[in-house]
């Protein structure tokens, strides 16, 4: 689980260590901050002509969205992460299921459509509607890649490079990010890209594979702590 020489320079995994042996990721760090300043910007433009929008939204986006993946990447989770199997799999949980609810929550789309100058709000709104965007959305795709997604990290040798190389380290985690987006936003009824009683199915097909991926790749040996 870990890349050769990094478990014995590290100390024990505890509360202390999360705070001691965080670590900065630059230009991870420049993406969320670039996020939250578009994000605070569009609610400066809504107020500037007396539009409202909700401070729970923003909150929400900003606290428990953005701010999770700070915590799983930068404190001593994301140190380990390539270390120990339960700090692997709490980041892996968080960016793909706990971060994503919360920025979806956050409305960043719908801010984006009642900001944006109209030539880009229409490409944003094409792009919604786009064929590619209905093709990812579709359950049965999405419940696809979801199964896939560990059988092909975990059974070849993608994840040993992704312990040689940070920039395909963090790539790996763009995909859990994006799907589970995605289904934030489905499940809560924040963007209709699909029918109601297709997200229903979806959600069912998603809680019915989650447990057992997180058994065959936690409990069934395809990673193991070293």
């Amino acid at each position: 689980m870990a890349a050769p020489g990094t478990v014995s320079a590290l100390p024990p995994f505890t509360g202390v260590s999360l705070v001691s042996q965080g670590r900065l990721d630059p230009f991870l760090a420049l993406v969320l901050l670039l996020s939250a300043a578009l994000y605070l910007y569009g609610v400066y433009r809504l107020r500037l002509r007396g539009d409202r929008w909700p401070v729970g939204r923003t909150l929400l986006f900003l606290v428990p969205g953005l701010g999770s993946v700070v915590l799983v990447t930068m404190s001593g989770v994301g140190t380990y992460d390539d270390t120990l199997l339960s700090a692997h799999m709490i980041q892996h949980m968080v960016l793909g299921m706990v971060a994503p609810i919360f920025l979806a929550l956050g409305a960043p789309v719908t801010l984006a459509l009642r900001t944006l100058p109209v030539r880009a709000r229409r490409g944003l709104v094409a792009l919604l509607h786009s064929r590619v965007a209905r093709v990812l959305a579709f359950p049965l795709v999405a419940y696809a890649l979801f199964v896939a997604t560990p059988f092909v990290l975990y059974f070849t040798q993608l994840y040993r490079l992704t312990l040689q190389h940070d920039w395909l380290h963090e790539l790996v985690h763009l995909p859990d990010r994006l799907r589970g987006e995605r289904e934030a936003i489905v499940l809560r009824g924040l963007h209709r890209l699909l029918e109601p009683g297709a997200a229903l199915i979806e959600h069912d097909l998603h809680l019915g594979a989650h447990r057992p991926a997180e058994q065959v790749i936690g409990g069934g040996g395809l990673v193991r702590p070293v």
